[in-house]
């Protein structure tokens, strides 16, 4: 299985998640074209309850539930497109973000602010697609996945700093506890 190389990789080299996100932002935003181009009634239907999915998560303020439907919102807009290669290739990867093997979902959705940002994002996507306009589909996809990615190099950029800062005070025992509670 593809999941497997990219898994080893990841792991070997943690840096390569901005690589997926790249690779993602060019997917993302051909997937939203195609999809908005070729959903059938019940793609439309699929893309509409992951949104209110999505949205019933944010209200309940369940960051982690309304990461799961972000994925499911992801993946009923790669089934969307029609196109078995995109669809494969892109349920493997998701399967690997259920996982948590590119970034932590948890740091992403918990980062303030994020959550609203990232459901407004969501919305404009799917309703791009719902109304069948491919243009503003793609470009709203691609924003999203910038500033997701823009948002992870912040963070990254902040644990770093904050790791420096507690190896200086003599605090590397509280480094390794944060790493693994990420």
């Amino acid at each position: 299985m593809m999941s497997d190389p990219l898994t080893d990789l990841l792991r070997r080299h943690p840096e390569a998640a901005f690589d997926y996100l790249e690779f993602r932002n060019t997917v993302a935003g051909a997937a939203a074209y195609y999809a908005a181009k070729r959903a059938t009634e019940h793609d439309r239907r699929t893309i509409a309850a992951c949104l209110e999915r999505m949205l019933a998560a944010h209200e309940k303020e369940d960051p982690m539930e309304e990461a799961e439907a972000d994925i499911d919102f992801h993946r009923a807009t790669y089934e969307a497109t029609h196109n078995v290669v995109m669809q494969t290739v892109m349920h493997g990867l998701s399967d690997l973000m259920r996982a948590d093997v590119f970034f932590s979902r948890r740091k992403l959705y918990g980062y303030k602010g994020v959550r609203h940002l990232l459901l407004n994002q969501h919305l404009a996507i799917g309703e791009a697609i719902l109304a069948g306009d491919a243009e503003r589909a793609r470009d709203a996809a691609t924003q999203h996945i910038g500033y997701a990615r823009g948002t992870l190099e912040e963070i990254e950029k902040a644990e770093a700093r904050l790791e420096v800062s507690l190896r200086r005070m003599g605090r590397g025992d509280l480094v390794a506890g944060s790493r693994r509670r990420g």
